[in-house]
């Protein structure tokens, strides 16, 4: 009888032990102030020692600790229970200004990157809200429309401090609130495009470009005297403009080899792209163009009204339904060129 009872503790300590621990907090008030003292409760039903990050570089080891955030925005809130990463919870909470205000999602602004401003109101009696942006005009808005709680955009310039605005309507009570954020430059790759007049170049950042402006430094000059499209060589095989068996065409004016093993080459009815033995020849562009170039994934033509970048996402058969998109609007372009280090 004796044994019967000890093997009935232990499954019920067996079942005890298995049942999944409870790891959870609150805090009140749920819309708080910067400057508000908030109180954080403790749900866990076990544990010893508790460790909290309030996502403002400030910890507590209390079990119900309180605390006071300085500045309104969003904070990671992380409870850890008995110093193992089994027993961890997060929430974000939100802090309000006492002033609507809005704040960045980022703590460093980046040139041509694009950043989400956010509106911080206030609202604990649920009053009517309407939005409106007022952005500079170094800033591009990304987000569909300037009316909303939150925007994205980016900037066209750096090393400058740039006003960002924002009127706040609560119930027909217009509060205006304007910020100044200071915009980092950072460095990319650039393509770079040669006329009769001069040398340019334009940083590239993803599907952004900015303004082609002249360069004089020796790299760019260097990266464009090497740039050329009447020899390249691909495998064990040298090709020349003129030895490129291309049918249908016997005088091609310039070429470029990407990795896919085709031929890129532009003659004065437009840009065409075929295999490296000719076949599966496709038009890709009907205007005249006189320099290629190929980086970034991407082919880089220059035709009579600017230089245009494509996308290379063609199929086996050579056929894509990517649109040339223009990215300046040069004109008499005699050679292309990508200048991948960044700079």
């Amino acid at each position: 009888m004796r044994h019967n009872w000890h093997l009935l503790i232990l499954v019920l300590l067996l079942v005890s032990a298995c049942k999944e621990k409870t790891i959870d907090f609150t805090y009140s008030p749920l819309q708080p102030k910067a400057g508000e003292k908030i109180t954080f409760t403790n749900a866990c039903d076990f544990g010893e020692e508790w460790a909290w990050s309030f996502g403002d570089n400030t910890f507590s080891t209390l079990k119900n600790p309180t605390h006071i955030y300085r500045k309104p925005g969003k904070y990671t809130i992380q409870l850890m229970v008995d110093s193992t990463l089994r027993y961890i919870t997060t929430k974000t909470i939100e802090v309000y200004d006492t002033i609507p205000s809005f704040t960045c999602d980022e703590d460093t602004i980046l040139y041509f990157r694009t950043v989400k401003f956010r509106a911080s109101v206030w609202n604990p009696f649920k009053y009517t809200i309407s939005y409106l942006w007022h952005l500079p005009d170094e800033a591009v808005l990304v987000s569909e429309s300037p009316d909303k709680e939150t925007v994205e955009v980016f900037f066209t310039t750096f090393g400058d401090s740039v006003p960002m605005s924002l009127t706040i309507t609560i119930n027909d009570l217009d509060v205006l609130a304007t910020k100044r954020f200071y915009i980092n430059e950072r460095p990319s790759e650039r393509i770079l495009t040669r006329t009769a007049e001069a040398d340019y170049g334009q940083r590239l950042f993803g599907e952004l470009y900015e303004t082609a402006r002249p360069v004089t430094d020796s790299s760019a000059v260097a990266t464009l005297n090497a740039a050329q499209d009447s020899v390249a060589q691909y495998g064990a095989q040298t090709f020349t403009r003129h030895s490129l068996p291309v049918a249908g065409h016997t005088d091609v004016e310039g070429f470029v080899i990407d990795a896919a093993a085709r031929k890129i080459y532009l003659r004065d009815n437009g840009v065409w792209v075929a295999n490296i033995n000719g076949s599966n020849l496709v038009l890709l562009d009907s205007r005249p163009a006189t320099a290629l170039a190929i980086g970034q994934g991407a082919l880089w033509y220059a035709s009579t009204d600017g230089v245009y970048r494509l996308p290379l996402l063609q199929t086996p058969d050579n056929s894509s339904e990517a649109i040339p998109k223009q990215v300046n609007s040069l004109i008499g372009v005699q050679r292309l060129a990508v200048d991948a280090t960044k700079r």
